[in-house]
């Protein structure tokens, strides 16, 4: 199959999905960050929070909640370089 030819049948595919409004587009995070959208780590860790709430409320979930408590510990942002609480910033 040429590149025309995968282009081509992509086309084929996507637009009828295009037209209906059916189809969401991922193109990335960058363009709709800047807008107040999430980055794709922002949104895995509100989902994590989301999923840790819920799990908290159910019996016998104690293993799943550990795992996502220690996702959401990943998932954390890390401090800038200069930002941590021993910045000079932070001493004003």
């Amino acid at each position: 199959m040429t590149r025309d030819d995968r282009i081509r049948w992509q086309r084929e595919r996507l637009c009828p999905g295009l037209n209906l409004g059916t189809t969401v587009a991922f193109i990335g995070s960058g363009s709709s960050a800047a807008l107040g959208y999430p980055t794709w780590n922002g949104l895995a860790l509100e989902l994590v929070k989301w999923t840790i709430n819920v799990l908290k409320e159910r019996p016998g979930s104690k293993n799943h909640l550990e795992r996502c408590e220690s996702l959401q510990a990943r998932l954390q942002p890390k401090p800038l370089r200069g930002e941590g609480p021993s910045s000079p910033s932070s001493m004003r």
